[in-house]
């Protein structure tokens, strides 16, 4: 569905036809409310300036997904005993985890790093930014109560009307960011009540009316949903038609609270706004209340509801699990979400300081997965706009990571698109499903361990956040054929700026982190149409760049990756610096074909040369873009 040319935020809108959606205007819904308040009847509360166009999916990565059955046993052979250890700088506990049984496959091979990252983090008496203790309050807002841990006191901004929405608008509130009062909060109000006293009786055409009330569809057409239909029928035959009915009931109650536990102002990361900290629960809250966001948003999942294609069914299946889980057990806890940016003048100074080190630590993993990771810094192949087409039919390896994690979704609503000197830093994101098979043949799976272990509650900081990061870095799109991409890829400017992007988001964490592994893959090297071994080697000089160990995830090309590691270890055995490699790099030359392993190749010829490899000391400056 193409997003309309519609206020990103406006509580009212003007009723309009949805595309994609298929209408029929011979049959109407008998449980449609005998109310006649169309859109019309309400007033427009909220506007913004936003590009609501949204890029599809971002890199579609080839890669081994799903578990396999001796890889579950071995994880769950894993019994974590854990010791407390209290740091004399700190009151919050961290954890030292030793493997009491024997494990096979990922589980083995992942444990032993799991012990260094958690001493990594004990020893070094780490905390991930944002760090709550010691940020600015009037820039890093924290919407949750932390047990032992004074309340915020962020400054009260004021809604630009003619400048960037910094206020988050919540329908779910009697008066807006301007006091003035909204008379659709009744109207959804009154709606969500109705249907939460008589659902079980009268089955899932009330649902569907509800969706119909809260979007404001004319009252006189049915709109058919086939994705919430055939989720519907395939979940009835598997647990019942009355716990289905219990699923829906359980995302309307959860986007009931919002009223109760969100703040009466959220800001958006945007100007001077760094960060935004919020509770599990309320990042639910949000979440829920995207179920019922009108369709001319970009944040409505409409999308995925009015869909006829079977991916968008596999996508409720991670949803309503999700709110099942926070509707039952939900996790005790908070999450981040940070804007990290830095200013051209600012990343040359880095520069200059850093292109003399010698290259990071770089380890392969050829069955391990990014979101097998924990107590890391995961990378995320995003879309300049975060979440790619995660509610749309994207379903690569962005889209699957906030599948899996969504309450990573409230990220879409605080972040703008992002530029070219800025990432996206989520801290402490739940997972609550697994999953098996990429893109097309992507399936939901219940939550398995080798998943669930960056959920460890003892994992948690000062601020009930779990020790995990994912950044979000957005590659360039590449398109022609590949010998067009591959000579694109190589000029100048385009080496730089996904140098910058890398670094920057790598760079999160600040000085301390150079235990604290970066664990990524192919970014930018699917749909995107990247070049593998030089997006390898971008990531190596960020990872250089900010002092930190990359751990590679070839996603079952093991080929590739011994080409990668050959590369490596020859360039450590010839002392070559960041600022050496980032001259190969830049002067490689135009390749006459396309040839996979070019980059690699030119390298090659430069380290077979004693005299190449001296003169590139002399290394370009990165201002130029």
């Amino acid at each position: 569905m193409v997003f309309l040319g519609k206020d990103l935020f406006a509580d009212d809108q003007e009723l309009i036809e949805y595309p994609g959606i298929m209408k029929d205007t011979t049959t109407q819904l008998d449980i449609t409310d005998s109310e006649v308040e169309t859109a019309q009847k309400m007033e427009m509360i909220e506007e913004t300036e936003a590009d609501s166009t949204f890029v599809g999916e971002d890199s579609k990565n080839q890669r081994q997904s799903g578990t396999t059955s001796d890889e579950v046993d071995a994880d769950s052979q894993i019994n974590l005993a854990t010791k407390t250890v209290r740091t004399s700088s700190s009151s919050f506990l961290s954890t030292v985890s030793t493997c009491e049984a024997p494990a096979k496959g990922r589980a083995r091979m992942y444990q032993k790093e799991l012990e260094k990252h958690v001493i990594a983090f004990t020893e070094g008496n780490l905390t991930l930014q944002p760090d709550l203790n010691k940020v600015d309050p009037d820039r890093n807002y924290r919407y949750c109560t932390i047990p032992n841990f004074p309340a915020s006191q962020g400054k009260l901004r004021e809604d630009n009307r003619y400048g960037p929405k910094i206020v988050l608008p919540q329908r779910w509130r009697e008066f807006d960011s301007r006091g003035r009062r909204r008379d659709s909060y009744f109207y959804f109000k009154r709606k969500l009540d109705g249907y939460l006293k008589c659902y079980k009786t009268t089955g899932y055409f009330m649902f569907v009316g509800l969706l119909h009330n809260m979007w404001e569809f004319d009252p006189d057409i049915t709109y058919k949903l086939p994705a919430l239909e055939m989720y519907y029928k395939e979940m009835s035959e598997l647990v019942g038609r009355e716990e289905v009915l219990e699923k829906f009931a359980r995302v309307a109650r959860i986007a009931k609270t919002a009223e109760d536990i969100l703040p009466e102002r959220i800001y958006r990361l945007v100007g001077d706004v760094e960060s935004a900290t919020l509770s599990h629960k309320q990042c639910a809250a949000l979440v829920a209340r995207m179920f019922f966001a009108r369709p001319d948003s970009p944040f409505s999942f409409c999308r995925i509801l009015s869909s006829d294609k079977s991916i968008c069914v596999e996508k409720l299946k991670f949803l309503f699990t999700y709110f099942d889980k926070m509707s039952m057990d939900p996790p005790d806890g908070a999450v981040s979400f940070r804007l990290t940016k830095m200013d051209k003048d600012t990343f040359n100074e880095e520069w200059k300081d850093k292109k003399l080190r010698s290259l990071p630590e770089v380890e392969f993993f050829d069955e391990m997965l990014i979101e097998d990771t924990a107590l890391c810094t995961q990378v995320d192949f995003a879309n300049e706009h975060l979440g790619g087409g995660v509610l749309n039919h994207g379903s690569v390896q962005e889209e699957i990571r906030f599948l899996m994690c969504p309450e990573m979704m409230v990220g879409m609503l605080l972040c703008e698109k992002m530029k070219q000197l800025e990432a996206i830093s989520i801290v402490g994101a739940y997972v609550f499903s697994s999953y098996t098979g990429y893109g097309h043949t992507l399936k939901w799976a219940e939550l398995q361990p080798n998943h669930s272990r960056q959920n460890t509650n003892e994992f948690r900081d000062r601020f009930g956040r779990l020790r995990v990061e994912t950044i979000a870095i957005d590659a360039i799109l590449f398109k022609g054929s590949k010998l067009d991409c591959q000579t694109e890829q190589l000029n100048k400017a385009n080496i730089i700026r996904e140098m910058k992007k890398a670094s920057i988001g790598f760079m999160s964490q600040g000085p301390k982190f150079t235990n604290i592994p970066i664990v990524t893959g192919w970014w930018g090297c699917g749909a995107f149409n990247g070049d593998k071994p030089l997006k390898f080697i971008i990531q190596v000089i960020a990872a250089g760049v900010a002092d930190r160990p990359l751990h590679f995830c070839s996603f079952g090309e093991p080929e590739l990756a011994a080409k990668c590691k050959k590369i490596i270890e020859r360039m450590k055995q010839k002392d070559v610096t960041l600022g050496m490699l980032f001259s190969m790099i830049n002067n490689t030359g135009l390749p006459h074909k396309h040839f996979e392993f070019y980059v690699f190749d030119r390298i090659s010829t430069y380290l077979s040369s004693s005299e190449d490899v001296e003169s590139s000391k002399s290394s370009p400056s990165v201002s130029r873009a």
